[in-house]
């Protein structure tokens, strides 16, 4: 069976689209049934700079998951919250060098 140059290419195309379309679908999950974010995704939704998440998430005042390297934050939760202004801000533990040096002058 001989086949031409163009119909080689058409039936090459055909088959990569084919296995494309087999594949893609399953590994793109839509927006709407995502069930986590990501830092840049909240940092997005709440008009912030993603380092300030990070912080966030390291210091506690926002729920975060570990998945090896990756940080993640429940939908449910982050939707709950309508701003970083609602993320409850935890007791300070320290004492500024000021605070220090006023309470020894007491």
């Amino acid at each position: 069976m001989l086949v031409d140059t163009e119909d080689l290419k058409e039936m090459i195309h055909e088959a990569v689209v084919d296995a494309v379309n087999e594949c893609l679908p399953a590994a793109i999950i839509p927006e709407d049934e995502k069930k986590y974010y990501t830092i840049r995704e909240v940092a997005r939704k709440w008009g912030v700079c993603h380092q300030t998440i990070w912080r966030y998430a390291k210091e506690g005042r926002i729920k975060s998951a570990k998945v090896g390297r990756l940080v993640r934050f429940d939908k449910a939760y982050i939707d709950s919250l309508k701003s970083l202004g609602e993320v409850k801000t935890p007791g300070r533990t320290y004492i500024t060098k000021a605070e220090r040096n006023i309470r020894q002058r007491r």
